[in-house]
């Protein structure tokens, strides 16, 4: 007996089912961490920039500069987080 089951399995018919549900997570999170990881010595408001920059650096339509430095976080934003 099956205790879950979530696989609407016309949605596979012509195609292989994917291994995960979530392409968010073996995607963008997983570079997220891996960006991380290997700035493990910067500090957290230098941590919190990096994954700011890297989101917009893979943005499909970034940001003009005049705008992005109004949304990019500050020194001081950051640290009142």
């Amino acid at each position: 007996e099956t205790m879950f089951r979530y696989l609407d399995e016309t949605l596979v018919l012509d195609k292989e089912c994917p291994k995960t549900n979530n392409p968010i997570e073996g995607g963008v999170n997983a570079q997220l961490r891996r960006l991380l990881r290997y700035h493990r010595g910067m500090s957290v408001e230098k941590r919190i920039k990096a994954v700011f920059w890297w989101c917009y650096l893979h943005s499909p339509r970034p940001l003009s500069a005049k705008e992005i430095l109004k949304v990019m976080p500050t020194d001081a934003s950051i640290s009142k987080i």
